[in-house]
């Protein structure tokens, strides 16, 4: 069974009971450990070519899922933590291994309001914080010159693109502040700002992006700035149903969180 498979099939053995000793409560060590040592496996994972984005999905069902959406009359089925720290160790293998490289000049925003309490669009069990990181280290690793900034309120701090999902989690949870960072974005994106100039894609995330506060950025650097750069907008929490966009081929907006948005992303940068 190859590794693709066996992810499909990891809530099934769930499910059925697989992972516990015939009759009994307790894990099955013996059997909790094969499934271990084949979802971390350096090769199978390479070979699988399983995106970061893909495991971290896979995390979160196995830690968040049951408990978010079981019934109040049962109470939500325990996680294996072996089998959880084993999809972490495949997500981290899968960020420095199966990530496609390009020559592009990338600067991924974080807007960390309310990352850290929100869960995302689409993927209901999965933490906005932990997409975001996810999300904003992919693309990171993608660019042949990244730029990581994080902003909390009015604070912007730049964060070393080679951090661990783990701590740049951990970054996002300090968040206090009590509104959005919109204004203080929109400001550092200014093509005045010089820091701006020699990047060919902007990413925002953030648990709830409204693109119109973006689109005289989108704008200025178009009439401003030689390099055109791109802007995608990842709005994690999603986007209201009652909204209507118009076309625009250097804006990308992106909702809720799959394993295939910072692929797109990443494709859309080279257009």
């Amino acid at each position: 069974m190859d590794l693709v498979e066996l992810l499909a099939k990891l809530p099934t053995i769930r499910k059925n009971g697989f992972l516990r000793y015939p009759g009994l409560y307790s894990w099955d060590t013996h059997f909790v450990s094969h499934v271990c040592d084949r979802l971390e496996n350096l090769g199978a994972v390479v070979e699988s070519q399983i995106r970061p984005s893909k495991s971290c999905i896979e995390h979160q069902k196995w830690k968040n899922k049951s408990e978010r959406f079981y019934s109040k009359l049962y109470k939500p089925k325990p996680v294996n933590q072996d089998i959880l720290k084993a999809l972490k160790r495949q997500m981290d293998i899968a960020m420095e291994k199966n990530v496609t490289k390009t020559s592009k000049s990338i600067m991924v925003i974080m807007d960390c309001h309310n990352l850290s309490t929100s869960y995302c669009n689409y993927k209901r069990f999965v933490h906005a914080d932990m997409a975001a990181a996810v999300a904003a280290l992919h693309l990171a690793q993608t660019a042949g010159n990244a730029s990581l900034l994080v902003f909390k309120g009015i604070t912007l701090e730049y964060i070393e693109p080679r951090m661990s999902v783990e701590e740049l989690v951990d970054y996002i949870g300090t968040d206090t502040w009590d509104y959005p960072s919109t204004r203080e974005i929109s400001l550092y994106l200014n093509p005045l700002n010089g820091e701006t100039l020699d990047t060919d894609l902007f990413v925002v995330i953030g648990a709830n992006i409204n693109l119109d506060d973006y689109m005289k950025n989108v704008e200025d650097h178009r009439k401003k700035n030689p390099r055109a750069p791109k802007f995608a907008f990842c709005s994690l929490g999603g986007i209201r149903n009652d909204r209507t966009f118009k076309f625009d081929k250097d804006v990308l907006l992106t909702s809720g969180f799959d394993d295939k948005m910072c692929d797109i992303i990443t494709a859309f940068s080279l257009l």
